[in-house]
C-alpha cells in the first residue's frame, strides 16, 4: 500500500467511527456528554474569570500598598509632589495595567495632632477574559491603603490597613 492510499484508509475508518459513535443508542453515550459538557464549561470559565480578577485585585493593592508608602518619602515635601510621587509609584508597580481600564486613584491626608495619616484609593474596570457573557460579573475593583506616619516616635512610616473590594482586611 503506498502512504497516500494508507492515509486516505485512515480517515474513511475515522469518519466510519464518528458516524457509529453518532448513531449508537448503547447508553446515549453522546446525548450524556452533550448534557454534562455545558455546565462543566461554565464552571470552568468562571474560574478562570474568578482567578484572573483575584490576581488583578491582588497586584492592585500590592501597587496601592506601595505608593501610600512612597508618599511618606520626605514629610518636608508639598502634598502636589506626594501626590505625584504616589501616583508613579502605583504606576510602576502595578503589573496588570493592561487588563484594566478606567483606574481612578487618589491619595487623600489628615494632618491629626502629632502623626500624619494617608489613604490611597486606586479603582478601575477589569477586562473579562471571555467578553460579556457573563452579566453577573463584578467587573469593578476598588482598593484602599492606609498609612502613618508619627512625627516624634522616631521610626518610619506603616500601614495601617488595606481592604480590597471584597472589603478583606490584610
Amino acid at each position: 500500500m503506498k502512504p497516500i492510499f494508507a492515509h486516505l484508509f485512515l480517515e474513511l475508518a475515522m469518519f466510519h467511527r464518528i458516524r457509529s459513535f453518532a448513531k449508537s443508542t448503547r447508553g446515549n453515550v453522546a446525548f450524556m456528554t452533550a448534557g454534562a459538557l455545558m455546565p462543566i464549561l461554565t464552571l470552568t470559565a468562571g474560574g478562570l474569570e474568578f482567578a484572573e480578577r483575584q490576581r488583578i485585585e491582588i497586584s492592585m493593592q500590592h501597587a496601592a500598598d506601595t505608593a501610600v508608602m512612597a508618599a511618606f518619602d520626605n514629610s518636608k515635601r508639598g502634598f502636589r509632589k506626594k501626590m505625584r510621587r504616589a501616583h508613579q509609584f502605583f504606576d510602576a508597580n502595578f503589573q496588570h495595567s493592561n487588563r484594566v481600564t478606567r483606574v481612578k486613584k487618589r491619595l487623600a491626608g489628615k494632618d491629626l495632632r502629632q502623626r500624619l495619616v494617608l489613604t490611597y484609593q486606586a479603582s478601575g474596570r477589569v477586562h473579562s477574559l471571555f467578553g460579556e457573557l457573563n452579566p453577573f460579573t463584578n467587573n469593578i475593583i476598588k482598593v484602599t491603603s492606609r498609612a502613618e506616619f508619627v512625627y516624634r516616635s522616631g521610626r518610619g512610616p506603616r500601614l495601617i490597613s488595606a481592604t480590597s473590594s471584597q472589603g478583606k482586611s490584610q
